[in-house]
């Protein structure tokens, strides 16, 4: 009898990167051509335990259709810059909208770029919080204290944050958080002028 032999094939997907499909909008007062392309760096969000690290990759951007790039490393990107490349008169810029399987950003500017190429750094607009901190303090009410929190994510991920609040009031913070879910704070520092008191943190 004659044997069989059995050969298993494994069939294996490898996906590198994410898919971006970008888009890009124009204010029709001032449009350039339809061919031209917006000058774009981005810049992945860096780990707090090594700045410096984060990867960035430059590119140019059809301002007529848009651009659906695989980037190897950019996953959750913390802001860009854009710029005119210089072939084409100064031009009116409104925003920028990047989606992929896991996130969308809109990064809006609405400025002009002109001919020099100077750069605009811009942040996601799903980026902005406001933190609102209200103290128990009873001694110096209305005077300034300064602090530093931990904002954590549910992925691990932390951010620092150095600002200020008003003694037994509540102060309103605007900051930039490149975190997916704030889940948690840490405080482990504030000037308290020798007085103990607990601080409140809300988003």
């Amino acid at each position: 009898m004659e044997a069989v032999h059995l050969v298993l094939l494994a069939m294996v997907s490898l996906s590198y990167g994410d898919i971006w499909d970008i888009t890009v909008s124009m204010s029709p007062i001032t449009s350039p051509p339809a061919n031209t392309d917006l000058s774009v760096t981005f810049y992945e969000r860096e780990d707090d335990t090594s700045p410096g690290s984060a990867h960035t990759v430059t590119m140019e951007i059809s301002i007529a259709i848009g651009s659906n790039v695989n980037m190897d490393d950019i996953h959750r990107p913390m802001k860009i810059d854009v710029w005119n490349g210089g072939e084409v008169p100064g031009y009116h810029f409104n925003q920028l909208s990047m989606t992929s399987a896991s996130y969308q950003f809109t990064f809006e500017c609405n400025c002009s770029l002109g001919i020099d190429g100077t750069k605009k750094v811009l942040y996601p607009k799903e980026d902005e919080w406001e933190i609102k901190i209200t103290s128990s303090a009873v001694t110096n009410v209305g005077s300034f204290n300064y602090f530093t929190i931990l904002v954590n994510d549910s992925n691990g991920v932390g951010q620092e944050i150095d600002s200020k609040f008003r003694r037994r009031q509540t102060t309103a913070i605007s900051v930039l958080l490149h975190l997916d879910d704030p889940v948690s704070f840490k405080t482990f520092s504030f000037s308290g002028g020798g007085h103990t008191f607990c601080i409140k943190v809300c988003m």
